[in-house]
């Protein structure tokens, strides 16, 4: 980059953790609950040199080189994610809900060096690595009993550029094969800019995650948004209603943050333990990862809470979220808000155009948080992006003429034609999610010879509810144009999802009526 006569900002590549142990040495930076395990900013800084000098033990120079860790949230994951960065290495977070061929396709496509693995996901991934060749493995206790036994190395991070890729994310793929999204050195720190700015975190946040850390959540938006703030995350290794609930209301612990997709909210809302009080003493209860029913967010809005609707991608990161004011959520319910400091965003059409407030389009995005494309994907690239730049959500939404808040309407791949009318199966699931007895829906679009297409809805019921097709179809109809109801529903016993929960719609299309 030029740094000299040229208007543009020199970028500054700064290690936070190191910084922060000497701005607040004695601030705690983690605490694991799984172990118990507490740790300090100068900690985890000097903790983090250790797995520096393992890695250039047993690499070399690493920069450029993937290093991939199928693991539980823990420190030594937030430690290994840190000497990633230091050490220029391109950190492949692998998904531990996956299938072995799952993980076979991501360690052929990116090709890592080093793999650290949970025992509890050895089988599946030792399957997946004879497919893999030349990939070194170790589990996290042999991992962990290598940084204990060497010696602390010299603070001596390595000079990286800003568009180094950093992370490569793989997103879910309910249609297809994963795509790695190139996250860089920039992307992520504009990516948790963007998160602290709307939802309020600082150096006295403590921002508890459920969330797995390979996924953007955990590992941007609260990891690596709490390491840039000089924070604290309270790192819990899964996802317990009970014990999440009594961990928000520890006033020791003194949570101010926390994440979850609706699925998780609901969970909490549900759960025999919960208090208002552990949601609404929050600066934030971010949520997002799938379109939130309007009656879950009416529900804790009337408990007190600031349900942060809101969204983000493997490839932006934070695109938009609501303000943190309990009046403007409970008037906007469904809306995800104003789109973060450090991202542009506008509703476009198929070709490119920028469709008039309130028309639906394509959302699309632009700024230096989002991905500069996909790993070994040159036409996910080219399919991905408008020629002037514009990254392609792939989500259909609109823009509010009064607040200029965005509202998401459903995936463009998901919307159907119903008699020439434009149908988002979310919208239907929202409806349908409101009928008494129904516990998870998914909706889909199916050939209809007098309509084009009518809605198919697939329904899961709670335990000992019985409903028939004709009472769900008119109890959603209060809810619904007529032409929006759907015209067939079938009950299953669960809605098939990916690793990520998200409903996987072409295997319930596939099943057929």
């Amino acid at each position: 980059m030029d740094q000299g006569g040229s208007d543009a900002p020199v970028w500054i590549d700064r290690d936070f953790v190191a910084f922060h142990a000497k701005m607040r040495p004695d601030q705690t930076v983690c605490l694991a609950f799984a172990t118990g395990e507490r740790m300090t900013y100068v900690q985890l800084h000097r903790r983090v040199d250790k797995a520096v000098a393992v890695i250039r033990r047993l690499l070399g120079d690493a920069r450029g080189k993937r290093l991939a860790i199928l693991a539980r949230n823990s420190t030594d994951f937030l430690a290994f994610v840190i000497a990633c960065y230091r050490t220029g290495a391109i950190l492949l977070p692998l998904n531990w809900r996956l299938s072995a061929a799952e993980l076979e396709f991501q360690l052929q496509d990116a090709g890592p060096e080093l793999v650290i693995y949970d025992e509890e996901f050895a089988s599946a991934f030792l399957t997946a690595q004879q497919a893999a060749a030349g990939v070194q493995s170790m589990t996290t206790d042999a991992w962990r009993f290598e940084l204990d036994r060497i010696e602390q190395a010299p603070y001596a991070p390595e000079a990286v550029g800003e568009h180094a890729p950093f992370i490569i994310l793989y997103t879910s793929g309910t249609t297809g094969k994963p795509k790695g999204a190139i996250i860089t050195r920039a992307n992520a720190f504009w990516q948790s800019f963007n998160f602290a700015s709307m939802t309020d975190v600082g150096a006295g946040s403590v921002l508890l995650c459920d969330s797995p850390m390979f996924h953007t959540v955990g590992l941007i938006a609260v990891s690596w948004t709490t390491l840039q703030r000089g924070a604290m995350f309270a790192i819990s290794d899964r996802f317990v209603p009970a014990e999440t609930i009594a961990r928000l209301l520890d006033d020791g612990l003194g949570a101010t943050h926390y994440f979850g997709v609706p699925q998780i909210a609901r969970g909490l809302l549900t759960e025999p333990t919960y208090k208002p009080r552990a949601l609404n003493r929050l600066t934030a209860f971010v949520v997002g990862g799938a379109p939130s029913p309007r009656d879950l967010i009416e529900q804790l809005v009337d408990d007190g809470v600031r349900y942060i609707n809101g969204i983000g991608m493997s490839e932006t990161g934070t695109i938009a979220h609501m303000p943190r004011v309990l009046e403007l959520i409970r008037k906007h319910v469904g809306s995800v808000g104003e789109p973060a400091p450090a991202m542009q965003a506008k509703i476009l059409d198929g070709d490119g155009n920028e469709q008039p407030d309130g028309v639906p389009g394509e959302l699309c995005m632009r700024g230096p948080a989002v991905t500069p494309g996909y790993w070994n994907r040159p036409e996910a690239n080219v399919a991905g992006f408008f020629p002037d730049g514009w990254f392609r959500s792939g989500d259909i939404a609109v823009k509010d003429p009064e607040t200029g808040f965005f509202a998401i309407l459903d995936r463009s791949k998901d919307m159907y034609i119903s008699g020439g009318e434009n149908v988002y199966p979310a919208e239907v699931e929202s409806a349908l999610l409101r009928v008494p007895g129904i516990k998870d829906v998914a909706v889909v679009g199916m050939p209809d010879e007098r309509w084009g297409e009518v809605g198919c809805a697939w329904i899961v019921l709670q335990d000992g509810v019985a409903l028939e097709a004709e009472h769900v179809i008119a109890a959603c109809a209060q809810y619904l144009a007529p032409y929006k109801k759907p015209k067939h529903v079938r009950f299953i016993d669960a809605i098939p999802r990916n690793a990520a929960g998200k409903a996987q719609k072409h295997v319930l299309k596939a099943r057929g009526l």
